[in-house]
């Protein structure tokens, strides 16, 4: 499906396509365990987000190719690429309002990388972010994974009991949440 988007979209001008056919190649070769092709149509998409300004297609490209590089082992790598979409999110006005979703998924991308490479006070830092803009917005599912995320930073720290604390807190708080 996605092959027959982008022959058929490859020589308009449009700002979803052909990006979103490449996007589909690149789901389904992931999928199926194809990274070097998937990653492939990831960039080949995301030359054509970027000409064609779409914001959504790059953060999400941005995501996967961190996730890649991740599966990889190439954690500064990803490091970079999270960090890079991070930026772009907050270069929106409003970005909250318009990519709150995708900038929950890019702090815990960024905060579990960061910890992979040993940063974790930065890890820290981003947890906190994490924390107070779903208390904020009343974000209760990403609160909690965010609660569970500093459990485990605060363990990887060796603060054992704040770790333990901090995992009780997120057990306590899913159960009051789910009644």
């Amino acid at each position: 499906m996605g092959d027959t988007i982008v022959k058929l979209t490859k020589n308009i001008d449009n700002i979803s396509y052909p990006a979103e056919g490449y996007l589909i190649q690149a789901y389904w070769t992931h999928q199926k365990g194809e990274y070097k092709k998937c990653l492939d149509f990831l960039l080949e998409s995301n030359e054509h987000a970027l000409k064609n300004s779409n914001i959504g297609q790059q953060v999400y490209i941005n995501e996967m190719i961190g996730i890649l590089k991740s599966t990889w082992g190439q954690y500064e790598d990803a490091l970079d690429i999270l960090l890079n979409q991070s930026k772009l999110l907050k270069k929106e006005d409003k970005f909250l309002e318009e990519y709150r979703e995708e900038y929950y998924v890019c702090l815990q991308n960024l905060s579990n990388t960061l910890e992979r490479v040993q940063k974790n006070d930065s890890a820290s830092v981003v947890i906190q972010e994490g924390l107070a803009i779903s208390q904020k917005n009343g974000d209760s599912v990403w609160y909690h994974k965010f609660v569970f995320g500093k459990a485990v930073n605060d363990f990887l720290l060796k603060n054992y009991n704040k770790a333990y604390e901090g995992i009780k807190k997120a057990r306590l708080d899913s159960k009051q949440s789910s009644s």
